[in-house]
């Protein structure tokens, strides 16, 4: 089948995904607001309310721009070693502090809120390409920005899954934890619109590829797991639209993926070298694991979400289109590699929240709604009936409140 084109959005809906993004940004925030003002007498409240490891590594790379360098170097070592250009965000917002005189928690919480909102409009403009409907497309784009999974059900009996602290896989949680999160999943989907057949316009011309050369550096530097991802998940679909022999993969498709390849590897192979050649971080890489967390807790971690991407699956899978089946790519790839022989499986989890919510909100329109109207002879499936087909903010309303 050809693509499903897709009406794009309104000029009134962007506003009101400007307004809503915005006050997303601004409740991530309240939390750490609260910790300032609350902060008692002889106490300092460092400004990190989520993994403060990590967190405090990111304010000390920021250290390095304040104080004027932009090569990195081990912070929490005795044995620094020789600087590396890594990690650039973070020493770029440590010099932006020093230029403004400002507290480095400060730009980095002002850099977090600014990342968010780009990812919140570039998630609303990647799940507008999947919903004909404005209900639908909303209802979807709220619960991926909104949603998390069932982990606090299994803290009062000692669990804590991932939903509660693996910030990159929950879109939320990763606009509340850090800067480059947040920026790493926007690049992300970006890259996504331009390689992935059905998306954009068949013939790639030199805005697009340099659009791909720019997102593409910048991924591999931000966040190198999410460049291997974005290959793999590109791939696999290409792969898939060839074994259903389908002309969607053209050879522009092809110079989009080679141009993608072209701009990662440099940086790939780069990071790779200095982890086993630089005396200090091949050390701090060897203690460096993130291994993925059992498979009953991601069951858990993306919740109901996740159960209503099984009749949304189903779907996507007989109808086959460009964009189903990509998004079946994604997850199925996204799956394989949470489990590769490889030390770092957890960081390849960026961004896992998307693909299953957009499954999901395709789960409700086009499995459990028919499935409604096809039993609705009681006067309950006639009640439930009518508020699944209710318009606008009824309907977002329902989805986004079962699946929060």
């Amino acid at each position: 089948m050809a693509a499903v084109s897709r009406p794009s959005p309104s000029l009134r809906e962007w506003w009101i995904a400007v307004g809503v993004s915005a006050a997303i940004v601004a409740l991530t925030s309240l939390p750490y607001l609260y910790g300032f003002a609350s902060e008692p007498s002889g106490y300092h409240f460092t400004g990190l309310l989520i993994n403060p490891y990590d967190g405090n590594s990111y304010l000390a790379k920021m250290e390095i721009g304040r104080r004027g360098g932009w090569l990195f170097h081990l912070p929490f070592t005795a044995e620094p070693g020789t600087g590396v250009p890594l990690y650039f965000l973070y020493i770029f917002l440590g010099h932006a502090a020093a230029w403004v005189g400002a507290p480095s928690i400060l730009i980095f919480h002002m850099a977090r809120a600014l990342a968010g909102l780009v990812l919140l409009l570039t998630l609303f403009a990647f799940v507008a390409r999947f919903f004909e409907m404005p209900g639908a497309r909303w209802a979807a784009w709220l619960v991926i920005a909104l949603g998390s999974g069932f982990g606090w059900l299994a803290v009062p009996f000692g669990g804590f899954t991932s939903d509660l602290w693996v910030a990159e896989a929950i879109v939320f949680l990763s606009i509340f934890a850090n800067p480059h999160f947040p920026l790493s999943i926007a690049l992300t989907l970006a890259l996504y619109l331009l390689l992935i057949p059905g998306f954009g316009p068949p013939r790639i011309n030199w805005r697009q590829a340099l659009g791909i050369v720019l997102a593409a550096t910048a991924t591999a530097h931000l966040q190198p797991f999410a460049s291997v991802t974005i290959g793999g998940v590109t791939a696999v679909t290409y792969a898939a639209h060839y074994y259903l022999k389908r002309d969607a993969v053209k050879r522009d498709h092809v110079a989009r993926f080679v141009v993608f390849a072209l701009a990662s590897l440099p940086w790939l192979i780069y990071d790779f070298w200095l982890s086993q050649t630089h005396p200090q971080l091949k050390v701090w890489s060897a203690q460096n694991q993130t291994p993925s967390p059992p498979a009953w807790d991601y069951l858990i971690t993306f919740g109901l979400p996740l159960l209503l991407a099984i009749p949304g699956a189903w779907h996507a899978f007989r109808r086959r289109t460009e964009t189903d089946v990509f998004l079946l790519a994604w997850l199925v790839t996204n799956a394989i590699l949470l489990y590769a022989p490889f030390a770092l499986q957890r960081r390849l989890s960026l961004g896992l929240s998307i693909p299953i919510g957009v499954l999901a909100a395709q789960g409700l329109v086009f499995g459990i709604v028919p499935w409604v109207e096809g039993r609705a002879a009681s006067r309950a499936y006639q009640a439930l009936l009518r508020i699944v087909r209710a318009p606008g903010t009824l309907r977002i309303g329902l989805f986004v409140a079962m699946c929060l």
